[in-house]
């Protein structure tokens, strides 16, 4: 570990790892439906997941919006799936979107605590019909 570096930059340096192997999407967090569709969809977890496919038109009636309400609309799309969208707090004016088990939820946020810091937020499930 180098004690150089700020807690901040390892969490940017972590986002950056996450994006660059598709593991998670990093997006403003305001950004137009579009984008956030395509971002989703090239994250490698949701290639290997067709039930987790976002179509082009799942934000019809919103296509520029906060990062955090596409991300409760997609929970709420994937509710019948094993599978929840997250996004990882890395100090910058980025949303990074990591998709993952509801089953190793629990552990990540746990693992994520004993390093003495919350960067883990599940966005709660939108409720509306939209």
């Amino acid at each position: 570990v180098n004690t150089d570096v700020s807690e901040t930059d390892m969490r940017q340096a972590l986002r950056d790892i996450l994006v660059q192997n598709r593991i998670a999407a990093a997006l403003p967090c305001t950004t137009s439906a579009d984008s956030f569709v395509q971002a989703v969809n090239n994250i490698s977890l949701v290639r290997s997941h067709p039930e987790l496919t976002l179509a082009p038109d799942i934000f019809s009636a919103n296509p520029d919006g906060e990062s955090e309400d596409f991300t409760r609309k997609i929970n709420k799309y994937w509710e019948n799936t094993q599978f929840s969208i997250v996004s990882l707090y890395t100090d910058s004016n980025l949303f990074v979107l990591l998709p993952v088990n509801r089953i190793d939820w629990e552990e990540v946020q746990r693992e994520a605590v004993t390093v003495g810091s919350k960067i883990i937020y599940l966005a709660p499930v939108d409720e509306s019909n939209e």
